[in-house]
């Protein structure tokens, strides 16, 4: 069976230990990343099937950072999280599938695990 991994990219470490926290019990790996570039070594390395981004990272927006993965990793599912919605540039990444979905930040736990596991299904 192969394992699932997920990728999650925040430049705030309290966000990412948060993220650590309610996955924890989750069956999948979980790498973090603090950028947009650590993001992509980390992509590069080994093979992930879910990333998750914040909308601001200190190198790269989000939806930059997720265009280039689905251009390098078309395979790869990519999930955007956000607290400063940019409602027409989401819009768009939608559109131009560079996005499966935004999802609000602060984050309910309960929804955040079972959209994980609906991307991963």
């Amino acid at each position: 069976m192969t394992s699932l991994t997920l990728l999650c990219v925040d430049d705030e470490q309290y966000v990412l230990n948060s993220l650590r926290r309610l996955l924890r019990h989750q069956p999948y790996k979980l790498l973090t990343a603090s950028s947009g570039a650590e993001g992509l070594k980390m992509l590069e390395a080994e093979p992930v099937q879910l990333v998750m981004s914040d909308y601001r990272l200190p190198d790269i927006s989000g939806t930059e950072f997720l265009s280039i993965v689905k251009k390098a990793f078309p395979h790869t599912i990519r999930l955007l999280l956000s607290s400063y919605p940019d409602g027409q540039s989401i819009r768009k990444a939608i559109s131009d599938e560079v996005i499966v979905k935004a999802l609000p930040k602060p984050w309910n736990g309960d929804e955040l695990i079972l959209e994980i596991q609906h991307c991963f299904e």
